[in-house]
């Protein structure tokens, strides 16, 4: 590409294109035709030798290549938009997405009750929720996979920002009618039980880490990864389970569980908001976090 000039034009639909991963898609969020956004991006081919997107059932997936400059190009166009128009950001107006990583417990605390307000204060919002993977947080920060996690994330990078939004109670949750609802849950009783864990990683919790520190492990029946799932396998089996207070006092079947405090030492855990700094005053991305933080001061 010596001696071409890139039209900057050409990036803005790249960047579109990535976070879409859908031509036709990418086109109504740039208010272009279908085939304007493939020639323009066939341009872009020609100009980087790249196919930069390999088309697959349901739209595209980038190449290598694509995926190594989308966040120099993502980060450089954020922060050109900011230069050319330091206004305060006006979320009536704008066309924003936001790729969030958290798991469904944190979603339904947070996008659940804000979603309302959030798409009539801005309407041209987007929002793609990921899988709170937490080896990948900080990675996918970095490269600009995603612009924001929230959970409990306890591994932060160097140049990653985190802010508080909530700290977390536990309960040993089980259904109405099991044996143990009568009478105190002691720690002989919890651990003569079958357990249900809920695990993001597929790893074992901080709990089994206590126990397995002792010389002893607990009889986990069922390990899932939503917390939304927790529930209702619980009202149908024998299982108990240590889970968020939240999940057990919202669930649809709440009146049919029993939540005690558990005989267990259990990890005092906050949900954070997490961030790559090059995102600190990007109008959008600040406006965005505002609206989330608010939430919680609630």
């Amino acid at each position: 590409m010596a001696g071409r000039h890139i039209d900057l034009n050409l990036l803005r639909i790249f960047d579109v294109v990535m976070l879409e991963r859908n031509m036709t898609r990418a086109a109504v969020r740039l208010n272009m035709t279908q085939p304007a956004v493939s020639n323009s991006i066939q341009r872009l081919r020609e100009v980087l030798a790249d196919d930069l997107f390999l088309k697959v059932a349901g739209g595209v997936v980038p190449t290598t290549r694509a995926e190594a400059i989308w966040p120099t190009v993502r980060a450089s166009i954020q922060s050109l938009s900011q230069t050319l128009d330091p206004a305060l950001f006006d979320p009536s107006m704008a066309r924003v997405s936001f790729r969030i990583a958290m798991s469904d417990y944190v979603a339904s605390e947070l996008i659940r009750p804000l979603a309302g307000t959030l798409f009539r204060t801005a309407p041209g919002l987007s929002i793609v929720l990921h899988q709170n993977m937490l080896d990948n947080v900080v990675p996918d920060l970095t490269e600009g996979q995603i612009d924001l996690a929230a959970g409990v994330i306890p591994h932060q990078g160097d140049r990653i920002r985190s802010i508080l939004l909530k700290p977390l109670t536990y309960v040993c949750a089980m259904r109405r009618g099991h044996r143990l609802a009568r009478g105190k849950l002691t720690f002989d009783k919890f651990m003569e039980a079958r357990h249900l864990e809920v695990s993001l990683s597929g790893r074992h919790s901080l709990i089994d880490r206590y126990l397995t520190d002792r010389g002893m492990h607990r009889d986990i029946a069922l390990t899932i990864n939503q917390f939304a799932l927790a529930p209702d396998l619980l009202c149908e089996t024998d299982l108990i389970a240590i889970l968020p207070t939240e999940t057990v006092l919202n669930a649809a079947n709440s009146s049919e569980l029993y939540a005690t405090r558990p005989p267990i030492p259990v990890y005092e855990d906050s949900v954070s908001l997490l961030w790559h700094e090059r995102n600190d005053d990007v109008p959008a991305h600040r406006w965005f976090r505002e609206q989330l933080l608010r939430h919680f001061e609630q």
